[in-house]
């Protein structure tokens, strides 16, 4: 009765990854296109979350 009750929860708590949206949708606000990333490396959502450092003086010396 454990493993049939235990398998039934398994079930139903994945039953919501079957409607996930396409990690690569394009109207999502949460997709980091190429306009995004200010990187000279090619578009990838790892390397736009990573913020640049400024190359500019800052006079702190």
């Amino acid at each position: 009765m454990q493993k049939v009750t235990l398998g039934l929860l398994v079930f139903l708590a994945g039953l919501p990854v079957l409607d996930a949206n396409d990690p690569e949708d394009k109207n999502s606000p949460f997709y980091y296109g190429e306009s995004l990333c200010p990187h000279s490396l090619p578009p990838n959502p790892t390397y736009c979350l990573v913020p640049r450092v400024p190359t500019q003086d800052w006079g702190l010396m």
